[in-house]
C-alpha cells in the first residue's frame, strides 16, 4: 500500500518567523529583520538557523531611505548612515515627516557568499 497526502511540499520554502516580531527577508544565507520605533530602525542579520550573524563573518551594509513620490514627482532617496552594534544589529534612523509610508532600500554585501543583494521594505511611519 502506498501512502501519499497532498498539499505538502517539502521542497517549498518554510516561513520563517521573525524572531522580534518585525518584517523578515531571507537571503541565500541571512535572514534580515527590520523593526521600526518613530524614527529609529534597527536591521537584525540572522544565521539561517536563525542566530545573531557571528561577528567574525564580514557583511557589508548600505541604506537608502526615500518618501514614495506623488504624480509626477520623483523620489529622492536619501543615504543613511549605518551603525554597526555588534551581534548583527546594525541601526539608523530616518524621519519621514508627515508621510505614512516610506520605503527602506537596504544593500548587503555577504563576504561568505560573495553576493551582493538588494531588499526593499515598505514601512508604515509609526509616530
Amino acid at each position: 500500500t502506498a501512502l501519499s497526502h497532498e498539499g505538502h511540499d517539502h521542497d517549498a520554502p518554510g516561513l520563517v518567523l521573525a524572531p522580534r516580531g518585525g518584517d523578515i527577508r531571507s537571503l541565500e544565507e541571512l535572514h534580515v529583520e527590520v523593526l521600526t520605533q518613530g524614527k529609529d530602525i534597527k536591521i537584525y542579520l540572522y544565521s539561517q538557523d536563525l542566530k545573531p550573524l557571528d561577528t567574525s563573518r564580514s557583511v557589508q551594509i548600505s541604506a537608502t531611505a526615500e518618501i514614495p513620490a506623488r504624480r509626477g514627482a520623483k523620489a529622492k532617496p536619501e543615504v543613511l548612515k549605518m551603525k554597526s552594534e555588534g551581534g548583527g544589529l546594525y541601526t539608523t534612523s530616518f524621519d519621514a515627516k508627515s508621510a505614512h509610508r516610506f520605503i527602506l532600500n537596504l544593500k548587503i554585501i555577504d563576504s561568505k557568499t560573495k553576493h551582493d543583494d538588494t531588499l526593499t521594505f515598505s514601512i508604515e511611519a509609526k509616530r
